[in-house]
């Protein structure tokens, strides 16, 4: 079997996988094992090409094939991910409340700076602008 990369544009392939399929094997490639280990260590989505590269009848056999394997990382990727969640959530939890504290203190010093500066800076800004307006009308005089 062989993928050429107009055939994933059609397929609508993302932009990035494109640039890499087309980098790393030029207008097309064969498959192989060996395409196929180089597929993986690129990260490239099989996923994805099952479906969409493979007929019915291949798809089927894929899907069947890798049942078991999938069977065995679910097994040892749901606990961990279980045991993540328990301390990713918390410690989200408590970066939000050191960081809503942090955002007080910061805007308890910020602001009267902010206040001062936006003063100066309307004061100047009218009279620039005034100032501006004139010269405008100075240039229509000739």
């Amino acid at each position: 079997m062989r993928i050429t990369v107009k055939q994933l544009e059609k397929l609508g392939v993302c932009e990035d996988t494109l640039a890499i399929v087309a980098m790393y094997w030029g207008e097309s490639v064969d498959i192989t094992e060996q395409s196929c280990a180089e597929a993986a260590a690129l990260g490239l989505d099989v996923a994805w090409a099952a479906p969409h590269l493979l007929s019915d009848a291949q798809c089927e056999q894929y899907l069947a094939t890798t049942k078991p394997a999938c069977e065995q990382y679910l097994a040892i990727e749901e606990p961990a991910k279980e045991k993540y969640d328990a301390i990713e959530g918390p410690a989200w939890e408590k970066y939000c409340a050191i960081r809503e504290q942090a955002w007080d203190k910061y805007l308890a010093i910020r602001e009267p700076a902010k206040e001062q500066y936006e003063a100066i800076h309307k004061s100047a800004w009218e009279k620039y602008d005034a100032y501006c307006w004139q010269a405008f009308y100075w240039a229509t005089q000739g």
